[in-house]
């Protein structure tokens, strides 16, 4: 884990970078969620880091720099077996990166011409509610 949080965290290039910053990114958030002891914490990570990783993620990371604010310190909480502070950083941590992706979506919907916005079933699929 160390060596991912360095990687990831202490490396400036790493995030300039972009599909190294998603490697490293990736491998240090299932490795945490790894640590929970879960195979359903482990598949809901993967699939939440599958979608954030679309074209889409890349735009939001550029809109949203301190998203990895947190994850030395839930790390340090962990290694020091923190329950209580790990699952306050973990809570604030996903309640941030949830505020600035309704922050990022709404200024989006602010602007967008209507009609312009396509429906998330895509092409010939009925949209989701």
């Amino acid at each position: 884990m160390e060596e991912v949080l360095t990687a990831h965290l202490r490396n400036p290039e790493s995030a300039s970078f972009v599909p190294r910053f998603l490697a490293v990114d990736t491998r240090f958030h299932r490795q945490l969620a790894a640590l929970s002891g879960s195979d359903f914490i482990v598949e809901a990570v993967e699939h939440g880091l599958a979608a954030r990783y679309t074209p889409l993620s890349t735009i939001l990371q550029r809109l949203t720099p301190g998203a990895n604010r947190g994850h030395e310190e839930l790390v340090n909480a962990i290694s020091s077996h923190d329950g209580v502070r790990a699952e306050n950083v973990m809570r604030d941590h996903v309640t941030a990166a949830r505020d600035q992706l309704m922050f990022v979506l709404d200024c989006h919907l602010k602007t967008a011409r209507p009609g312009s916005l396509p429906t998330l079933g895509g092409p010939g699929r009925d949209a989701v509610p």
